[in-house]
C-alpha cells in the first residue's frame, strides 16, 4: 500500500515539473538559439521584403518630411530605387546573422563583449554611384544645358542639379560628390565601420539584462530535467520488483503531461502571437507591417510547432510502452494475483 502511496505522490508531481521541462527544452532550442531566428527569418523573406518594400517606404517619407532638394531630376520612386539597389537582400541577411551570432555568443557567456561591426564603406561608395547612374540616364534625354544654367549651378556649390537639361557626366559627378561626401554633404558625418556591439551594450543594457536571465534560466532547466529524471527513478525503483507495472507507472504520467503540452501548443500559440502582435506599434507601410506581422507569427508559430513535434514523439513513445506493460501485465500478472487463482 505505502508503495502505491508513494507512487501516486511521485507521479503527481511528476507532471506539472515534466510539462515545465519540455516548455523549458522548447524555449532553449528556439528562443535562446541563433540558428532558429536565422532559419525564422529566411524562411520568411524578410529580406527581400525590407529590400523591397520597407526600404523604398522610408525613403519616401522622409522625402515629405522636406528632403525633396535631394533627389535634383529623380522621381521619389526613382530617387527611392537608388537605395534599393545600394541595400540587397544577401547584404542584410550578412549582417543580420553576423548580429544575432555575435549576441548569442555574448548571452551564453561565450563572449565577454558583442563584437559585431557594420562595414558601411561599400554601401556608401554604391550608393553614391547608383545615384550618380540613376541621374545621368534620367537626363540623357534632356537637351544640353546652355552655359548660363551651368554656371548658375557651378555657383551654387553644384548642390542644386538642373532639372530641365542635360550637363556632362563629369559635372554631375562631381555634384553628387559634393552633396553626398562635401563639408555639408549627407553622408560625410557617417562612418566606414559602425560599432553595434557598443550600441547594444551600452549601460543600462538590456543585453545585460537578457544575459542574466539566461543564466537564470540555466539553473531552472537544469533543475527541472535533474527532478524529473529523480522522479522516474524513484517510480522505477518502487516498482521495480513487476516490470508490467514499472511501465505504466512511467508512461502514463508522461503520456499525460505530453497531452497537455500539446494541447497547448496547439491552441494556445494563437492567442500568444495576438498578444504580442496587440503589444507592438507597428507604424509601418502596409505591405512592410503585413511581413513583419507574418515574421513574429512565423518565429512563435514555428516554436510550438516544434514543441507539439516533441510532444508528439513523447506521447507516441509513451503509448507503446503503455501497450507493452498491458500485454506483458496479461502474460505475467503479479505473483499475488497467480497465487490467489491457485
Amino acid at each position: 500500500m505505502a508503495r502505491k502511496i508513494f507512487s501516486c505522490l511521485f507521479a503527481v508531481i511528476f507532471v506539472p515539473v515534466f510539462i515545465a521541462f519540455l516548455f523549458a527544452v522548447n524555449f532553449k532550442s528556439s528562443f535562446f538559439n541563433a540558428n532558429y531566428y536565422k532559419k525564422s527569418f529566411e524562411k520568411s523573406n524578410i529580406y527581400s521584403l525590407v529590400t523591397e518594400k520597407g526600404i523604398p517606404a522610408v525613403v519616401k517619407s522622409s522625402l515629405k518630411g522636406g528632403a525633396e532638394s535631394m533627389i535634383g531630376p529623380l522621381t521619389q520612386d526613382e530617387f527611392a530605387k537608388t537605395f534599393k539597389d545600394t541595400i540587397p537582400p544577401q547584404w542584410l541577411k550578412t549582417q543580420f546573422e553576423k548580429t544575432v551570432d555575435a549576441v548569442f555568443a555574448y548571452i551564453a557567456g561565450k563572449s565577454s563583449s558583442i563584437n559585431v561591426n557594420i562595414s558601411a564603406a561599400e554601401l556608401k561608395t554604391a550608393y553614391g554611384s547608383n545615384l550618380t547612374k540613376a541621374i545621368n540616364e534620367k537626363l540623357a534625354a534632356k537637351p544640353e544645358c546652355g552655359s548660363a544654367q551651368i554656371k548658375k549651378y557651378v555657383s551654387g556649390g553644384m548642390r542644386q542639379l538642373p532639372q530641365d537639361c542635360k550637363i556632362s557626366e563629369e559635372y554631375v559627378n562631381k555634384g553628387i560628390n559634393e552633396v553626398l561626401f562635401g563639408s555639408q554633404g549627407s553622408l560625410k558625418n557617417v562612418q566606414d565601420q559602425y560599432d553595434l556591439g557598443a550600441a547594444l551594450s551600452k549601460s543600462p543594457s538590456p543585453m545585460q539584462s537578457l544575459k542574466n536571465f539566461y543564466g537564470v534560466f540555466n539553473v531552472v532547466y537544469l533543475a527541472l530535467l535533474i527532478s524529473s529524471i529523480l522522479l522516474l527513478i524513484f517510480i522505477m525503483l518502487l516498482n521495480i520488483k513487476y516490470v508490467p507495472g514499472m511501465l505504466k507507472w512511467i508512461s502514463i504520467p508522461t503520456l499525460i503531461a505530453s497531452v497537455i503540452v500539446l494541447i497547448i501548443a496547439l491552441f494556445i500559440k494563437v492567442i500568444i502571437v495576438n498578444i504580442i502582435l496587440g503589444g507592438l506599434a507597428l507604424n509601418l507601410s502596409p505591405d512592410f507591417k503585413g511581413a513583419v506581422t507574418d515574421l513574429i507569427k512565423t518565429i512563435v508559430s514555428n516554436s510550438f510547432n516544434n514543441l507539439g513535434i516533441y510532444c508528439g514523439i513523447i506521447l507516441l513513445l509513451s503509448m507503446v510502452l503503455l501497450v507493452v506493460a498491458v500485454i506483458f501485465g496479461k502474460k505475467f500478472p503479479p505473483k499475488t494475483q497467480t497465487a490467489a487463482k491457485n
